[in-house]
């Protein structure tokens, strides 16, 4: 089976995401973390800052199969200082 070449036109880490991590387009990206269509196409512009509610990087990780960690990575967030204790206050 072969997989189209896809490529990235910009650098926002959230398209970098949903092309290296699934098969969907960004129509259905979007509707699958629940972010409007003309929305996730302006934050992946850079025409609006990259916003996510909680519950939308929640299922960014679910369609993507990756953990909170890697998101944070590819958002370029560093989180490894981070203690369990840390994170709940």
């Amino acid at each position: 089976m072969s997989r189209k070449i896809r490529r990235q036109e910009n650098d926002s880490p959230l398209e970098a995401m949903r092309l290296e991590w699934t098969e969907l387009n960004q129509d259905q990206f979007a509707v699958a973390v629940g972010i409007p269509r003309a929305t996730y196409q302006r934050m992946v512009s850079g025409k609006t800052p990259l916003r996510l509610r909680p519950e939308e990087i929640v299922r960014v990780c679910e369609v993507c199969r990756i953990n909170l960690n890697i998101f944070f990575e590819k958002m370029g967030a560093d989180i490894t200082h981070l203690t369990m204790s840390s994170q709940r206050q």
